[in-house]
């Protein structure tokens, strides 16, 4: 029995809930007109976001800080 399907249907999930969240999130930092929160919150989200639907891009960030950093040798 695999729990590969479950994941995947979970990961969906996760991709709404947190466009929802970002929507939500947006119109209530917009609409107390309180545009440097509004910058952070994006800046915020698009970071989260880039985790989210895209996790591959944690492998390759890591491997771009170790290279700048010149870890492991």
């Amino acid at each position: 029995m695999s729990l590969a399907g479950f994941f995947d249907w979970l990961s969906g999930e996760v991709k709404y809930a947190f466009f929802i969240a970002f929507l939500i999130g947006l119109a209530f930092f917009a609409f107390k007109r309180a545009w440097l929160a509004v910058g952070g919150f994006l800046i915020g989200m698009t970071v989260i976001a880039m985790f989210i639907v895209a996790p591959e891009n944690m492998i390759t960030l890591g491997e771009w800080l170790a290279a700048r950093l010149n870890i492991g040798g």
